[in-house]
């Protein structure tokens, strides 16, 4: 794991009886240095992005989405990229339905990336067919990738579903945090806002329509990542005695607070 891993994320790994090493270098080295591990030493290489069943796998959730509308096929499929296995798989999926005679046309498949790591968005609006290394800075952790190791066959999926690439600002991934807690009462980790914050996006800009129908996937928790969210708790938690007349003031202060 990249040596500033959230602690929440080590500690789920823990549990589950993984051995944890952190590794210094971008994304680059450690896949490089997995390959290697993995060749030395027989092992077999299980993650996602470079296993096959890594895409297998995100292709099922397609077929969970296709039962969960009542297989009325959206407008729009808005997934957060990362590696981009999530996408392929979703391509793959939508496909295999549209193969199978199960959907009469493949839903627009949109790819969100954060602004400071945006090699795919750039390789997309560039009208290129395969992503090259761009910049990692974002507080979006999970999608924090100098070039998807799918993104050929992502690209391929954005234009030939008449799909649209995007980036999104960390604030406005925030944000969308924010208002899926408070509106739907999901906590999603900064990765998985990502895709809502691209929706918001798109219907401002006028690519997503009022009435077009969107899934839009929170692909992680926020507990994953409780310190990418601590600015947006940064209050000052007030304490009070067990007492009605102290709790009054506070009513008070806040109601003059919330008037202004």
């Amino acid at each position: 794991m990249p040596p500033d891993t959230p602690r929440e994320k080590i500690v789920q790994m823990l549990l589950y009886g993984a051995e944890v090493i952190k590794v210094k270098g971008t994304a680059k080295d450690r896949i490089g240095l997995l390959m290697e591990v993995c060749e030395t030493y027989g092992l077999y290489n299980a993650n996602t992005p470079l296993s096959p069943y890594g895409v297998e796998g995100y292709k099922t959730t397609v077929f969970e989405e296709y039962e969960q509308v009542d297989r009325e096929i959206p407008d729009w499929v808005i997934i957060p990229i990362g590696y981009a296995n999530c996408f392929v798989g979703h391509w793959k999926g939508y496909s295999e339905l549209y193969r199978l005679g199960r959907i009469n046309r493949i839903p627009k498949l949109v790819a969100i990336q954060p602004e400071g790591s945006n090699s795919l968005v750039k390789a997309f609006k560039e009208g290129k067919k395969e992503a090259t290394p761009g910049p990692q800075n974002t507080i979006a952790g999970g999608l924090s990738t100098s070039v998807p190791l799918h993104s050929i066959k992502a690209l391929e999926g954005i234009r030939k579903s008449n799909g649209v690439a995007e980036t999104v600002t960390d604030k406005e991934i925030l944000d969308a945090e924010k208002l899926l807690a408070l509106k739907a009462g999901i906590f999603a980790e900064p990765s998985g806002a990502a895709a809502v914050a691209g929706a918001i996006k798109l219907r401002k800009l006028g690519v997503i329509n009022n009435n077009d129908k969107v899934i839009a996937l929170v692909t992680g928790s926020g507990f994953k990542d409780m310190e990418a969210v601590a600015s947006l708790c940064n209050v000052n938690i007030r304490e009070i005695n067990p007492d009605v007349k102290d709790f009054g003031r506070i009513l008070e202060s806040f109601n003059k607070e919330q008037s202004r």
